[in-house]
C-alpha cells in the first residue's frame, strides 16, 4: 500500500462517526490500569502527606456591639461640639468601627505592644504554603520570616503588623462586629486579637475624640469674660453720665413732661396778657374816680358802724327765735337776749339820726374797690410772669435732656447690643467648656458607644485544617485525575489496537491478523 492508499484510509477513518461505548471505557480502564493505579496512589499519598503535615490552626473570637451613639452621658445635643458625641446611625457606626479595627494603626498598636518577638513566637510554616488559600489553612497561620533572626527590625515590624492584618477577620451583623483571629498558637491567637480589642477601642476614642481640649475652651471663657465685662463698664458709665435706667422709658416721659411744660407756657402766656389788659384798664378806671364825692343825704351810704349794729341786731333776733323755741317766755336767758335787742334798736336809730344831720360829702366807695382790684391783678400778673420764667427754664433744661439722651441713644443700644453678643458667646464658651471637659472625662475614662461582649476567647479545638475534607479532596483528585489521564492518554495514542479498532477507524474488514511474535518470526 503506496502513500497515496494510507491518506486516503487515514482520511476514510477519520470522516467515520465515533462514539464510546461502556465496552471501549472498560477497555480504556484495563488498558491503562497501571497508569490510573500509580497516579491516583501519587496525587493520594502527596495529598495524604500534606493534610497531616500541615500544623494547627486555632481561632479566638471576640464579639464587639456598636451602639448608635455615646451612651445616655451626652450633656447636651443642642451644642454643635464636633467630636464631643460619637454619633450616627447603627450601620455607619458599625462600618467606621470596622474600618478603624481595620486600619494599619491598630495594628502597629498591637505588635508594639505585645512586641514584634512575641507576636512572631509561633511555629513557623514553610511547607506549600500556596495551598493555604486552597485548604483554608487560615489567614493568621501564614508564613513568617524564613529566619527571622537574620532580619532587621524594621522588617521584622512589618511582617508582624501584616501577619496581625492577615489574620484579623470581622465580621459586621447589624450593631454587633464579629471578630476572629487565626495562629498556630491557641494563646498568642487569644492574645492578639484581646489586644486588637483593647488598642481599637483607645484608638476609637482617639480618633472621635474632640479637636480641641479643655484648656482651649477655657481661655475662650477667660477671653469672652474680660471682653463682656469691658463692654458691661463703658454701658455703666454712659448710664451714669446721662443717668439712663431705661431709655425708652425716659425719652418717653421727657416728650410729656415738654409737651406739659409747652402747654403751661401757653397758659402762663394767655394769663399775663388777660392780666395786663385787666391792669390797664383798672389804672384807667382809677385815675378817672375822685377821692371824696358829694351826694345829698339820703344818697349817702351808711357807716360801717350802722352796718355792724344792723348785723348785731339781726344775730340777737335770730337767737331770741331759737332760745324761744327750747325755753318758755319767762326764761332768764331769752329775757338778757331780747334786752340786748332793745339795747342795739336804740343805738341803731340813734346812728340814723346823726347820719341825717351829717356832712354831705364822703369817700368815694369805688376808688378803693378799683385799687383793691388793680392790685390783684398787678400780683396775677407778677406771679404768671415768673411762673412763665420758671416753665421756660424747665422746657429749656428738659430738651437739653431729650437732645442729650437722643445723642446717647445710638451709643447705648449699640453697647447693648454688643452686650448680648458678648453674653451670648460667653454662655457659649461656658457651655462648650463644660461639654469638652465632659468628653474629656469619658475618654479619658474609655466611655464610648463601643461595648465587648465577648472578650477573645482561648480555642481548645483547631479550627484547620479540616483533615477529613481535604482528606477527601485529595482521594478525589486522585480518582478523577487517574481518570482523565487514562482517557487523556488514549485521546493521544493513534494505533490500532484491535480488529473492531480497524473496521472503525478505516471502514473496512478484517480479513487477517498477524501477532508480535509471528510477525518478529517472519522478519
Amino acid at each position: 500500500m503506496n502513500s497515496d492508499e494510507r491518506g486516503i484510509i487515514s482520511a476514510e477513518a477519520e470522516q467515520q462517526p465515533s462514539s464510546l461505548t461502556v465496552r471501549d471505557v472498560l477497555y480504556i480502564l484495563f488498558r491503562y490500569k497501571w497508569r490510573i493505579v500509580l497516579f491516583f496512589l501519587a496525587v493520594s499519598s502527596v495529598g495524604t502527606a500534606l493534610v497531616f503535615s500541615l500544623p494547627d490552626v486555632y481561632q479566638s473570637e471576640a464579639r464587639i456591639l456598636i451602639k448608635g451613639g455615646r451612651n445616655p452621658l451626652t450633656r447636651d445635643p443642642a451644642i454643635d461640639l464636633p467630636g464631643a458625641d460619637i454619633a450616627g446611625t447603627s450601620g455607619a457606626a458599625t462600618q467606621n468601627a470596622v474600618s478603624i479595627m481595620q486600619s494599619p494603626v491598630v495594628a502597629e498598636k498591637v505588635v508594639e505592644k505585645l512586641g514584634v518577638n512575641q507576636v512572631l513566637r509561633a511555629p513557623r510554616r514553610s511547607s506549600l504554603p500556596n495551598l493555604k488559600g486552597s485548604l483554608k489553612l487560615g489567614r493568621g497561620a501564614g508564613e513568617q520570616p524564613a529566619n527571622p533572626e537574620m532580619a532587621d527590625e524594621e522588617t521584622l515590624r512589618r511582617t508582624a503588623v501584616q501577619w496581625v492584618m492577615a489574620g484579623l477577620s470581622l465580621t459586621p451583623r447589624g450593631e454587633i462586629v464579629e471578630a476572629s483571629f487565626e495562629a498556630l498558637d491557641p494563646s498568642l491567637a487569644q492574645s492578639v486579637l484581646q489586644n486588637v480589642v483593647d488598642c481599637f477601642r483607645e484608638y476609637y476614642v482617639a480618633v472621635n475624640a474632640p479637636p480641641t481640649r479643655p484648656e482651649f475652651f477655657e481661655k475662650e471663657v477667660s477671653k469672652a469674660f474680660g471682653a463682656l465685662s469691658e463692654k458691661q463698664r463703658e454701658l455703666s458709665q454712659l448710664r451714669s453720665t446721662y443717668n439712663i435706667t431705661s431709655i425708652d422709658d425716659q425719652m418717653e416721659r421727657l416728650q410729656t413732661t415738654i409737651a406739659e411744660l409747652q402747654s403751661g407756657i401757653r397758659d402762663a402766656t394767655t394769663q399775663i396778657s388777660t392780666a395786663e389788659a385787666l391792669a390797664r384798664a383798672y389804672e384807667k378806671q382809677l385815675a378817672s374816680q375822685e377821692e371824696r364825692i358829694e351826694v345829698p343825704p339820703a344818697a349817702q351810704s351808711e357807716s360801717p358802724f350802722t352796718t355792724e349794729i344792723k348785723r348785731r341786731l339781726n344775730d340777737l333776733r335770730f337767737q331770741e327765735v331759737e332760745l324761744a323755741q327750747k325755753y318758755p317766755d319767762g326764761s332768764r336767758l331769752l329775757g338778757d337776749v331780747r334786752a340786748k335787742i332793745e339795747i342795739t334798736k336804740t343805738a341803731l336809730q340813734e346812728e340814723e339820726k346823726n347820719a341825717v344831720l351829717g356832712a354831705t360829702t364822703q369817700a368815694n366807695a369805688n376808688r378803693p374797690l378799683i385799687e383793691t382790684l388793680l392790685d390783684t391783678e398787678q400780683a396775677r400778673l407778677t406771679g404768671q410772669q415768673s411762673r412763665l420764667a420758671d416753665l421756660q427754664k424747665d422746657l429749656a433744661q428738659a430738651e437739653t435732656d431729650l437732645s442729650a439722651l437722643r445723642g446717647a441713644e445710638s451709643s447705648v443700644k449699640q453697647l447693648q447690643s454688643e452686650v448680648q453678643a458678648l453674653e451670648a458667646t460667653y454662655l457659649l464658651s461656658l457651655r462648650n467648656l463644660d461639654r469638652s471637659k465632659t468628653a474629656n472625662m469619658l475618654d479619658r475614662d474609655m466611655v464610648t458607644n463601643v461595648a465587648i461582649i465577648q472578650p477573645a476567647t482561648l480555642p481548645f479545638k483547631p479550627t484547620g485544617p479540616q483533615r477529613a475534607r481535604n482528606l477527601a479532596l485529595a482521594i478525589f483528585m486522585g480518582f478523577f485525575g487517574s481518570l482523565g489521564l487514562a482517557f487523556l492518554s488514549e485521546y493521544l495514542n493513534h494505533t490500532f489496537k484491535t480488529n473492531e479498532d480497524v473496521e472503525k477507524r478505516l471502514g473496512l474488514p478484517v480479513l487477517a491478523t498477524v501477532s508480535d511474535r509471528e510477525f518478529k518470526s517472519c522478519t
